[in-house]
């Protein structure tokens, strides 16, 4: 693959995975009862669905950021995983693909933005 593809793929997984948790973390900062219900029904106190949101949004913007972006990864694995137990625990099988795609995507971020390990010639 070429340096130029893998920069348009790298851009394309970004932003799409950018918009994803944006999209998902909106509604968890905005409360609406439906949210608030799949919080009460996982167990979970109504604080922690801001928590998770918060970080969702910091993770579609980490994911721009070099500096940050292996922390905003990490964010991600943690939410994603946490999300994929919690919907295995409450029998939401159907609901963990979503989240095993959205860590994916992060890692594969992290693949396609890694420096190259070797430098090019004439440096």
């Amino acid at each position: 693959m070429t340096p130029r593809m893998k920069n348009i793929i790298a851009w394309i997984v970004t932003i799409l995975l950018a918009a994803w948790m944006t999209v998902a973390g909106i509604p968890k900062l905005m409360g609406p009862e439906e949210m608030l219900q799949s919080f009460d029904k996982w167990g979970y106190p109504h604080w922690f669905m801001y928590v998770v949101g918060i970080g969702e949004i910091a993770v579609a913007i980490g994911i721009f950021i070099p500096k940050i972006r292996v922390l905003a990864v990490g964010l991600l694995a943690v939410i994603m995983i946490g999300a994929t137990v919690t919907h295995a625990m409450n029998d939401e099988i159907s609901q963990m693909p979503p989240s095993l795609i959205a860590l994916f995507m992060g890692i594969l971020i992290l693949i396609l933005r890694r420096p190259s390990a070797v430098a090019p010639q004439g440096e």
